[in-house]
């Protein structure tokens, strides 16, 4: 299954969010809700992420290999 990842900038979130909660108090549940929205609101304005090639599993070998020949 693949998903798309946006990256998105904390001050958007933190706008989208005063539009959604009138208290300045953070939320989990608040921002889980206006991060789910974000893409579907404002699509345009934010770039999705290049999916991972197929490098990527090598890649993580070889730093996993690395991080253990260093910590021993």
């Amino acid at each position: 299954m693949s998903s798309t990842v946006f990256a998105i900038n904390p001050l958007a979130v933190a706008r989208h969010r005063d539009r959604h909660s009138v208290a300045r108090q953070k939320s989990d549940a608040v921002d889980a809700a206006v991060l789910a929205n974000i893409p579907r609101t404002d699509m345009a304005a934010h770039r999705p992420l290049p999916a991972d090639s197929e490098l990527v599993p090598a890649i993580a070998a070889l730093a996993r290999a690395q991080q253990e020949a260093v910590w021993g």
